[in-house]
């Protein structure tokens, strides 16, 4: 979470860089809640699954068979819960690359690449697999 909101300042402060003082646009305030707002929706998403699977952990099951549906969605929040962060981590770094590209910045894109492309891989093989190629 701590790295997400890193990247996510970086990410305003790199927009608000490159549009109002490298492109002389004015200031819009819109763009900024839509980054204040991202950053909430994450926070409380994952509070949320957090709260909830804490609950169904502390929940007392009379039934050996119901521990273990409980154990199952208990992993399944987890999951969840790791997809969201990892897909809003994703969704920053591409923000921040984009940010860079349009700065001129070549080594930072060059290294946000390098941390992209185990999801660049990942995408390409899921592409090739949905297409049947």
């Amino acid at each position: 979470l701590s790295i997400y909101l890193l990247l996510a300042l970086l990410d305003m402060i790199m927009g608000i860089y490159k549009n109002v003082f490298k492109n002389n646009k004015d200031f819009k305030s819109e763009l900024f809640l839509k980054k204040i707002l991202s950053v909430a929706v994450m926070i409380i998403a994952v509070a949320a699954i957090t709260q909830l699977t804490s609950f169904i952990k502390g929940m007392d099951i009379p039934f050996t068979s119901m521990a273990v549906f409980q154990g199952t969605v208990v992993y399944i929040f987890n999951i969840v819960k790791i997809f969201l962060v990892v897909s809003f981590l994703a969704y920053e770094a591409t923000s921040i690359r984009e940010n860079s590209i349009a700065l001129k910045w070549t080594t930072l894109t060059e290294t946000i690449d390098i941390l992209l492309l185990p999801l660049t891989w990942i995408k390409k093989s899921l592409q090739k697999k949905i297409t049947g190629e």
